[in-house]
């Protein structure tokens, strides 16, 4: 980030000289992994950022950034302004709109959704409703269909009994063979299960 209006000699350079020096070949790439030139050059520049969260809806942010963006390394359209202000709206855990007005002289617009997986609601297994005249295996595809697996064909051998099974509901192969396992359970096979998953 030394390429700015207001940039300083590098502090880390008074640690080691080793920091001062930022390899040639490196000057203006991007994207990709070079951490030997991490925080390397003559000169730095501080940019920052903060937010502050008005109440439980409204997040407002503050930008200062001095990177110079003329020329021919960054060629952007040249800023009125070192400063960005931005606000959010939290609509919900997961969702947030937001806007800003950037350098002056841009505004955006952003839509963001967040999801962490392994903190989706906890799966309650569906007891189905049966027949006392019901089969085993009529029992077993009630009690995957009543719980989003859909049985298209069921085979049997002396040792194991082989599903071949659709689902779109589940996100996780683990869910999906906990509720198999349940419904095997709760059909009285005791036999291994092996399955075949679309």
């Amino acid at each position: 980030m030394s390429g700015a209006a207001n940039s300083i000699s590098n502090p880390l350079g008074y640690i080691k000289d080793s920091f001062k020096i930022r390899p040639v070949e490196y000057e203006g790439e991007g994207g990709s992994f070079n951490p030997s030139t991490y925080f390397s050059g003559k000169n730095a520049a501080p940019f920052f950022g903060a937010s502050y969260l008005l109440n439980d809806r409204f997040l407002l942010k503050f930008e200062r950034d001095t990177i110079l963006i003329d020329g021919p390394r960054m060629p952007y359209e040249k800023r009125k302004s070192d400063y960005s202000l931005g606000i959010d709206f939290l609509v919900n855990n997961n969702f947030s709109v937001g806007g800003s007005f950037e350098r002056g002289g841009f505004l955006s617009l952003r839509f963001v959704y967040k999801n962490d997986p392994k903190l989706t609601k906890k799966y309650e297994y569906k007891l189905p409703e049966v027949n006392k005249n019901d089969n085993k295996y009529t029992i077993l595809i009630k009690n995957l269909e009543d719980n989003g697996i859909g049985v298209k064909k069921i085979s049997e051998t002396s040792r194991s009994i082989g599903l071949e099974l659709t689902q779109f509901i589940h996100p996780d192969l683990n869910l999906v063979e906990q509720i198999i396992s349940e419904a095997s359970r709760n059909s009285g096979i005791n036999k291994n299960i092996i399955t075949d998953i679309e």
